[in-house]
């Protein structure tokens, strides 16, 4: 799978573990599940969105994103 550019990336102001990020195919925000029960610390569920998943994910800052 190809890596796509992650363009702009922030964490909510909770402790959902929700984190919204823009990036170059889409443009638009949209938001992801970065703690759930079947995903693995570091990771997050993409399906929300895309149906498809993202790595690299580091959960405090919510840096580091690659498709």
């Amino acid at each position: 799978m190809a890596k796509q550019r992650i363009m702009s990336i922030r964490k909510l102001p909770d402790q959902t573990g929700l984190c919204l990020f823009k990036d170059a195919n889409f443009g638009g925000e949209m938001t992801f599940i970065t703690v759930s029960g079947n995903i693995r610390p570091g990771q997050f569920s993409s399906s929300l969105a895309t149906g498809g998943g993202y790595s690299m994910w580091e959960q405090k800052d919510c840096k580091g994103a690659t498709m």
